[in-house]
């Protein structure tokens, strides 16, 4: 489980990351209880439907995949805590687009099966 001060140490080592994304506003940390919960989430979706790739794939950013994991979970998700959760889980992130960061991740095949017709 993800505890509150890996999450408040993935803030602090990573600069410009806030609730928003990389917009170099108020960086909160520790983030509020839920969006500590959020983080919570996507570790969890991450860990089953992403896998590694070996570069940075520009087809998918952290806005777009937060998108994803917020329809099958059923809840907000705030970019911020999308982009946490794909650091504490490994991968590696370049900004994007002003808030946005692209990581060395895709969907695995089967999760890109279910969800196609999107």
């Amino acid at each position: 489980m993800i505890t509150d001060d890996q999450i408040k140490k993935v803030l602090s080592d990573t600069p410009g990351l806030s609730a928003a994304g990389f917009d170099g506003g108020d960086p909160r940390y520790p983030f509020t209880k839920s969006e500590c919960e959020m983080v919570r989430l996507c570790v969890n979706w991450i860990t089953k439907n992403v896998t590694p790739t070996k570069t940075i794939r520009y087809s998918i950013s952290s806005y777009g995949y937060k998108h994803i994991c917020e329809r099958e979970v059923g809840q907000y998700i705030i970019n911020g805590a999308f982009i946490c959760a794909a650091i504490l889980t490994g991968y590696q992130y370049r900004i994007y687009g002003g808030i946005n960061a692209m990581f060395n991740m895709t969907m695995t095949r089967e999760h890109i099966k279910k969800h196609r017709g999107w």
